[in-house]
């Protein structure tokens, strides 16, 4: 593969496809609110795992997978959102625009295992 001079990323270094998903309100039928996860974006992305870790919660500890998933700069991506890939939910637990100059975006992110 040849060399990218001046890229921080190689050509072909995105390979994973994700989608990254916002949380909102629906009003139902019966004029009840129904919680619903819209499609925000769906880009291409390196995933790369951090390292696991361990929560204690409620009285047991619970392995906690970490996530940097590298996106292109894409405006609008907060921690309020989540992120699907292979049938895995991500929750962003923070966003960072990589060495500020708004090429780049990592996002940190945990496992939260299987999901739609």
């Amino acid at each position: 593969m040849a060399e990218c001079f001046g890229c921080k990323f190689a050509p072909g270094t995105f390979k994973q496809r994700i989608t990254i998903q916002t949380l909102s309100q629906t009003i139902d039928d019966t004029g009840g609110s129904t919680t619903v996860w819209n499609d925000f974006a769906t880009l291409w992305s390196k995933i790369t795992p951090k390292h696991g870790n361990e929560q204690l919660i409620s009285q047991r500890v619970d392995a906690v997978d970490i996530y940097d998933i590298t996106i292109r700069y894409f405006p609008g991506v907060v921690e309020k959102q989540r992120v699907l890939y292979a049938g895995k939910i991500f929750q962003i637990k923070s966003v960072i625009n990589i060495d500020e100059l708004s090429e780049f975006m990592s996002l940190l992110c945990i496992d939260t295992g299987p999901g739609t």
